[in-house]
């Protein structure tokens, strides 16, 4: 249940343009955290599928993609 309240907080984030103070580097924090405690083969589609998003938008900080490696990999 509370996997399930953090994962609909955090990937909506990722993908929000207008998103401000850095709540998507803490977003994706956060998800490198949850997958480094245990986060399972359920969770790893739509995280990928947020990360998808961030790789594609052009406006994505070079912060953010620093970090994107780390939870990708993370997912498999």
């Amino acid at each position: 249940m509370l996997v399930g309240c953090f994962t609909s907080r955090a990937l909506p984030l990722l993908s929000n343009v207008t998103a401000i103070n850095g709540s998507k580097e803490f977003a994706l924090e956060g998800l490198y955290e949850f997958l480094k405690v245990g986060g399972t083969n359920r969770d790893a589609l739509p995280i990928q599928k947020a990360c998808q998003v961030l790789l594609e938008d052009e406006g994505t900080s070079l912060c953010l993609l620093h970090r994107l490696p780390g939870v990708i990999t993370m997912t498999y």
